[in-house]
């Protein structure tokens, strides 16, 4: 999905899209982007969402792909580490201290990605619908809450 534009919002349970097969099942929210903020929100969904279904599974996934997960900041760290490995360049989104990169991608890249909200008819498919401003209303919620939990 990755190498080829496509993506999930971030905080959908994505996991739940995929069948056995890893054929996404419900396409409708599924769009198209090349943005860096939406492939970060991609495989964040992917791996938080997988770590939400069935921890024991995840943390499998992480020891396959020589990730490791310590804290709610291994998912940012791993998401990163996965876009690397399919040659998406992240290098610019690391900053000085662990703490002020996670913070920095939470708010400045996750946050203001495509959240569930934006998807409905058609707009995951890059048109616009009524649910467009729903989106934006999650988003700003999102930004207060990230701002003082995140002491932004």
């Amino acid at each position: 999905m990755i190498q080829n534009d496509w993506n999930f919002p971030w905080d959908k349970n994505c996991l739940t899209d995929i069948n056995s097969q890893s054929k996404i099942t419900d396409v409708a929210d599924i769009f198209k982007s090349s943005e860096i903020s939406h492939k970060i929100g991609t495989v964040y969904a992917l791996l938080h969402s997988l770590y939400q279904n069935d921890e024991y599974a995840y943390l499998q996934f992480c020891e396959a792909n020589s990730l490791m997960h310590y804290n709610r900041m291994s998912f940012i760290f791993n998401t990163l580490s996965i876009l690397q490995s399919n040659n998406i360049d992240v290098s610019y989104l690391y900053k000085t201290t662990p703490v002020e990169t996670y913070k920095h991608i939470i708010y400045n890249y996750l946050v203001v990605g495509k959240n569930c909200g934006f998807c409905g008819v058609g707009s995951c498919k890059g048109r616009k619908d009524s649910n467009q401003s729903y989106g934006e209303e999650i988003r700003n919620e999102y930004l207060k809450i990230s701002k003082i939990q995140l002491k932004l």
